[in-house]
């Protein structure tokens, strides 16, 4: 598993989308299953988990409205992400 998440970033790096899709497909044709990322924070002696892709906290629409705002307070103050270690082809407006 290692060996294709591997090879599909150093494709990324370069690029190289389809590439990617390619090794992201043997993956899936060959059972291959990365675990998901995730992080934790606790808030008032409560530990909330957050995973890669999960739609299911009891606060998300919350939660995404403070990320929005966040997001626009770091915009106006000049803040412009680097996206030179991205390793996902992700149609980001900066």
């Amino acid at each position: 598993m290692g060996a294709y998440v591997q090879l599909a970033n150093i494709y990324a790096s370069m690029s190289l989308w389809d590439d990617v899709a390619r090794v992201r497909k043997w993956m899936k044709e060959n059972d291959a299953v990365k675990t998901p990322g995730y992080s934790w924070i606790e808030v008032k002696d409560t530990v909330h988990e957050f995973w890669s892709g999960d739609r299911v906290h009891s606060e998300l629409e919350l939660i995404h409205e403070k990320l929005d705002e966040l997001e626009s307070r770091i915009k106006e103050a000049g803040y412009v992400p680097d996206l030179g270690f991205v390793l996902q082809d992700v149609g980001v407006d900066t």
